[in-house]
């Protein structure tokens, strides 16, 4: 990671992190915390285990949080303070029903990404928290999490809907989030393997290719295998090049 100018105006520094750091580092914090409650590493991480991996790097996880006043489609909240670890809030909406199983296992990725990669940016003395951010911010003690949105709405990342998985790259701390979303749900390694062995069990030359029916088929196998929904495992093997675009006639698996 290294610190570059943030052309967004919300910070005057912001962290750069290589596609490959975040799929380590993930795969690395996710593969920890597996092996230390159940004493080896399996995929799917589940649900309950995500969530408990989330407590542990937060002050709290309100899973049952009402949004609405957030916008429409805000589905996570992460608050930042100075001082303090940050409070991460979501949505009712995906833990109460069961059909948004997979919503809120990206959901939660998503938010642990921002505790993660952008909680140390928050992580200041009030003295030196006006050298970081463009505006004159000071806080001498840290607001509720029921105050910190209104008080200080830029310490607070408000998740949408379309950018759990995905986010345009200029929007920096989304887009990264969200590739943290799928590197702790489908850890690089673990993908570029199966990748592989279906490639080869299929004798497949020119690798696999988004909308064929052998592609489509891999997403099927991706989407059982981690627990996620088609649309996730779709964008995280096109981030990894492990799907190609139509019409692609590059050769991944040369």
């Amino acid at each position: 990671m290294r610190m570059i100018r943030d052309k967004s105006g919300r910070f005057r520094e912001r962290p750069f992190y290589d596609n490959a750091e975040l799929d380590v580092e993930c795969e690395r914090i996710a593969s920890d915390f597996l092996r230390r409650i159940h004493g080896d590493v399996r995929w799917p991480i589940t649900t309950d285990d995500l969530t408990k991996l989330v407590e542990e790097n937060v002050d709290d996880l309100d899973l049952y949080a009402d949004l609405a006043e957030s916008g429409a489609k805000v589905e996570g909240v992460t608050n930042f303070f100075p001082n303090r670890r940050p409070c991460v809030e979501i949505s009712r909406e995906l833990s109460a029903n069961k059909r948004n199983a997979n919503r809120l296992r990206t959901t939660l990725t998503h938010e642990l990404g921002h505790v993660r990669f952008h909680g140390f940016l928050f992580q200041l003395h009030s003295t030196e928290f006006g050298d970081l951010f463009s505006t004159d911010v000071r806080v001498t003690e840290g607001p509720s999490v029921a105050d910190a949105r209104k008080l200080s709405p830029e310490r607070s990342q408000q998740c949408r809907r379309e950018t759990i998985i995905d986010a345009r790259e200029v929007d920096w701390l989304e887009w990264q989030a969200g590739y943290a979303c799928g590197a702790f749900l489908m850890p690089a390694s673990v993908l570029r393997g199966l990748a592989s062995a279906f490639a080869r069990e299929h004798s497949l030359q020119d690798g696999l290719i988004d909308g064929t029916v052998n592609g489509d088929a891999f997403i099927d196998e991706v989407t059982t295998r981690f627990t996620v929904s088609g649309d996730a495992a779709r964008t995280r093997l096109r981030k990894l090049k492990l799907l190609l675009p139509p019409h692609s006639a590059d050769t991944l698996f040369s």
